[in-house]
């Protein structure tokens, strides 16, 4: 049987968004039949949030990511005598053993992007140095890179010279979202001093986010008169609050913004399936699983005409200019004041979701898993 390691750090605790990418790799592989021959690898204990209690955890090394996956990590793969490293993060040990194939997944190349600002997060821009410097070498010894859309294909392609067959795209699902139980609302009013009519946005203090965009955009509508919705702003950690304000004439426009940090998921699904409009305006993704999840849930999307969002909601959102602060705000302006186009948007919606079922994903997966071990699909 062969032996395959999972860099599974990310899987359990506050899941984000490459975090669900891995999860859903490894329910790939339990669903193949795989699971037995899987050990999955972290350097800091496993919370009681790690969702598979089956699998064969390995903890070890330091907390320094870095030291770890670099030299901690290689070599216990050696010990192990693993045969496929599955790296999902971008990033992967430089040096493995012959013996030992690896398959890196790559979410995106923002962090080769000179014209994307550096962010006030110092921990931010040192995983941007590291993964410029390491990704390109790592993805060159990889036995196959996966990525999240077409898009990001073309770029992994062109930008790091590595052959298109050499490069899968298995999308994101909605799986993560199966059986989620929403928090009642009325706790959620409570617990975040929050109203409806809300306008929900997915950020955060990268650059990339573009929230203050949204934020200008907001206070343009208020001054409009439209006035009576509040904007609630997830992902934002608390000392970044202050800043993100910064710019507003309208002191009575930061009255109606809501920041919250990380969302649990029940929660998250609350802000969605309670908004008016959920804007994703960002200047780069590599995939936006947001977009897919306000889908799912059923709440119409503005969302940033660049190819990867393109590629999620096809006919089933409001495309605008992220550069453009007038056109988002003539965006929400014309969604919020149109309760059929919500209505419809809401329908296509949930039409398109749709196409990103994990069946599709698992098939793909399926496939390079069996190449990297020689076997017939």
């Amino acid at each position: 049987m062969p032996k395959i390691g999972f860099d599974a750090r990310l899987v359990f605790g506050r899941i984000r968004g490459m975090g669900r990418f891995a999860n859903q790799l490894l329910q790939y592989l339990y669903a193949i039949g795989l699971n037995d021959t899987v050990a999955c690898y972290a350097n800091s204990p496993v919370t009681t949030q790690e969702p598979h209690p089956n699998v064969r955890w390995k903890i070890f090394g330091p907390r320094n990511y870095v030291i770890w996956e670099q030299f901690t990590l290689p070599r216990q793969c050696s010990r192990d005598n693993i045969n496929i490293l599955i790296c999902p993060y971008n990033t992967g040990p430089v040096f493995l053993t012959k013996a030992c194939k690896l398959l890196l997944v790559i979410h995106d190349l923002i962090f080769m992007k000179s014209n994307i600002p550096f962010s006030p997060s110092m921990h931010q821009n040192i995983g941007r140095l590291y993964r410029r410097w390491i990704v390109p070498r790592v993805a060159k010894r990889a036995s196959h890179v996966i990525t999240v859309s077409e898009f990001s294909k073309q770029d992994i392609v062109s930008t790091l010279g590595i052959p298109g067959e050499r490069v899968t795209v298995v999308p994101n699902t909605f799986s993560h979202l199966n059986g989620i139980q929403q928090a009642p609302w009325s706790e959620i009013e409570t617990r975040y001093k929050i109203s409806k009519p809300f306008i929900f946005h997915l950020g955060g203090e990268a650059p990339s986010k573009n929230t203050h965009r949204l934020i200008k955009a907001f206070e343009n509508i208020h001054s409009a008169g439209i006035n009576n919705y509040n904007l609630v702003i997830a992902g934002f950690k608390g000392r970044y609050y202050k800043s993100a304000l910064y710019n507003l004439k309208n002191t009575e426009v930061s009255k109606k913004i809501i920041f919250t940090d990380y969302l649990s998921e029940p929660d998250l699904a609350a802000f969605y399936s309670n908004a008016q409009v959920f804007v994703l305006n960002s200047l780069y993704e590599g995939f936006g699983i947001p977009v897919l999840e306000a889908m799912y849930w059923g709440v119409p999307v503005i969302c940033s005409n660049i190819d990867p969002l393109r590629e999620i909601v096809g006919q089933a959102a409001v495309l605008i200019n992220p550069y453009d602060t007038s056109g988002l705000a003539k965006a929400l302006r014309v969604l919020l004041k149109s309760p059929n186009l919500r209505k419809e948007l809401t329908v296509k919606g949930k039409r398109r979701v749709k196409d990103f079922h994990p069946d599709i994903g698992k098939k793909k997966f399926t496939g390079v898993i069996n190449k990297l071990l020689n076997l017939r699909e």
